[in-house]
């Protein structure tokens, strides 16, 4: 009866070959006997103590399998990135085209647009620090482009392959139970949460205490925020209710504020359409 060791030996010698493994266009038999890699030259077997030879991998084989596996992690990455997304409310056409390269650029919004592209850069950065400051505060009046600049964040970063959701908070509280449990169960997945339209969910208590929880949840995560509103941090710091007063302080912990000023975008397109019917 053969030992455990002698087994194993017999059972790796019957892998091999009795010859030179199948070669490939290009192969050829180098001065060491054994068959080399018509590409890279490096050799694709070596010989067993029995005298038989077995595959081995030459460098084209490594890397080539390097780059499958590469792309299975990245296709993985983007299914889980699209499923997160799946759960976006209020991501409109316009949002999900939003970049900086199709931004209109405006002298009065050069500053804002400057500091979401240093975000965008510097995101990774942000992420792995100790720096309490890990989000933005877009704030300005209606029109701004507060949502437009948020989502080209959002889209950059879902470029590179960070999961990004994108949340309007009026939706949001409108949810019931089991949807609401369903979006914020998908909230963690998010390395960025976008909540758009802060304050204007204004009405009961139930629904303070939910947007209280998920920024709240975000800041003991560590996990970065983006809040658009139409309120200013002086009025968020005044509020007369405690609870939304709550709210801000916590946003305010977390999130650099950036002005957004201007006329109203979407104001002055309609007075432009209105020009043009004019002719």
């Amino acid at each position: 009866m053969k030992s455990g060791a002698t087994l194993a030996q017999s059972i790796f010698d019957s892998m091999g070959y009795e010859g030179h493994i199948p070669a490939e266009e290009g192969d050829y038999i180098g001065a060491d006997g054994r068959l080399h890699c018509g590409t890279c030259s490096e050799g694709k077997e070596y010989m067993l103590p029995s005298g038989r030879m077995v595959p081995s991998a030459c460098r084209c084989k490594r890397f080539a399998r390097i780059r499958e596996e590469m792309a299975a992690e990245n296709a993985r990455a983007m299914q889980y990135i699209d499923e997160v997304s799946s759960y976006n409310l209020l991501y409109s056409a316009k949002l999900r085209n939003a970049t900086f390269a199709n931004a209109e650029q405006r002298e009065d919004g050069a500053a804002a647009f400057e500091t979401a592209r240093t975000y965008v850069r510097e995101f990774d950065m942000i992420c792995n620090s100790d720096y309490d400051l890990r989000g933005l505060l877009l704030y300005g009046p209606t029109g701004t482009g507060k949502s437009f600049l948020a989502g080209c964040i959002g889209n950059a970063l879902r470029a590179r392959g960070i999961p990004v959701l994108y949340v309007n908070v009026v939706t949001l509280t409108g949810l019931s139970p089991d949807e609401l449990r369903e979006v914020i169960g998908h909230m963690n997945g998010a390395r960025l949460l976008v909540l758009d339209d802060l304050g204007a969910e204004r009405g009961t208590e139930f629904k303070a205490e939910q947007v209280y929880n998920i920024i709240d949840r975000r800041i003991n995560s560590t996990l970065p925020l983006i809040v658009t509103t139409n309120r200013t941090p002086q009025d968020m710091r005044q509020d007369e209710d405690l609870k939304y007063r709550r709210i801000w302080e916590r946003v305010g912990s977390m999130c650099r504020p950036v002005r957004m000023d201007g006329e109203s975008w979407r104001k002055r397109k309609t007075m432009e359409a209105m020009q043009k019917l004019k002719g």
